[in-house]
């Protein structure tokens, strides 16, 4: 359960920054990733980053009980999946990246997913918040 702590003080804060940046600045990410897609060398690298960020997160939490701590296996998964999923079908990750980014209500949804989980994680990764929000 350390782990699973330590982990969510980690990522938390990140999706908390990033989800709202995404919900202050919608047509700033949806330029930033239409732009992303069109570079495929960089698109490659946050490939190989986001696989080794899941293989790690897989590798040290896979704990797969019946508490929060399996949505910290779940990221490491998913990151692990799209990652490869990537690697194999590269044309069809990025078409599918462009039909998505011009639907308005995907990035609000991704921010608005990201705001829960990162609110989420920061009270049952910071128990001193929870106290202090008396929650």
């Amino acid at each position: 359960m350390l782990t699973s702590i330590l982990i969510a003080k980690i990522i938390s804060p990140l999706f908390l920054i990033v989800s709202i940046s995404m919900l202050l600045n919608r047509k700033y990410y949806q330029t930033m990733v239409n732009d992303l897609l069109e570079n495929p060398p960089l698109m490659h690298l946050i490939a190989f980053m986001k696989l080794l960020f899941g293989i790690l997160l897989v590798l040290f939490h896979n704990f797969w009980g019946p508490n929060w701590s399996v949505i910290i296996t779940l990221l490491g998964w998913i990151a692990v999946l799209k990652a490869t999923f990537f690697f194999l079908f590269p044309r069809v990750a990025i078409e599918t990246g462009k039909k998505m980014i011009y639907n308005p209500k995907i990035i609000t949804f991704t921010g608005i997913a990201c705001l829960v989980l990162g609110l989420y994680l920061s009270l049952t990764g910071f128990p001193e918040l929870r106290a202090f929000l008396n929650l």
